[in-house]
């Protein structure tokens, strides 16, 4: 029955649910509807320790919710397996992850020209200047 995937679609990751849906066309029907989206979207904020009222779910369409659940995944995914995220620049060195916890006299501020964004929600701050890339957690 439908409602029994939708109970093993809560227990998964996203791109599990991903993977799950690909298998046929039936499951796809079944686990691509808004309520498993907000489902998987509010165990990753759990997880990752996002800010859940940054995405207004009510508000938002089931391809929403799917981005939105697949972020963390997309990013890890972009910084293990592509290493640069300059690589339009001939003389950007290569990014590889390293695993913090960091303590804060490691890192260095970064000059105003390099690119930064404030993630929504307002507890977590990016900065970029083609050698480092940095992560600031104001929570």
């Amino acid at each position: 029955p439908n409602d029994l995937w939708r109970w093993i679609a809560a227990l998964l990751e996203p791109p599990d649910i991903i993977a799950l849906q690909s298998t046929c066309r039936a499951l796809n029907q079944v686990l691509h509807q808004k309520p498993v989206w907000a489902v998987a979207l509010r165990h990753v904020c759990r997880e990752y320790s996002l800010f859940l009222p940054t995405f207004p779910m009510d508000r938002m369409d089931t391809h929403q919710l799917l981005r939105a659940a697949m972020g963390p995944y997309r990013f890890k995914s972009l910084v293990e397996n592509i290493g640069s995220f300059a690589g339009h620049a001939d003389d950007a060195p290569a990014l590889n992850p390293a695993h913090g916890p960091f303590a804060l006299p490691q890192v260095e501020v970064l000059p105003q020209s390099g690119a930064s964004y404030l993630v929504p929600g307002g507890r977590f701050f990016l900065t970029f200047d083609c050698t480092v890339l940095a992560l600031w957690d104001f929570g």
